[in-house]
């Protein structure tokens, strides 16, 4: 928690470059994810894949 991060973001357009948009944030909450993010596979629930 409060870890401090700063970010810089550019793309290529038709038209040229863009400007590097730059922001910084801090975070306020733990940096731990609420849910894993990976699951084993095999872990996955079958009915989630059913169509």
């Amino acid at each position: 928690a409060g870890t401090k991060y700063s970010v810089s973001v550019f793309g290529m357009f038709d038209g040229g470059e863009s400007m590097p948009l730059a922001g910084e944030e801090k975070t306020t909450l733990s940096d731990a994810p609420d849910f894993p993010l990976f699951e084993a596979p095999g872990k996955i629930n079958k009915n989630l894949l059913s169509f």
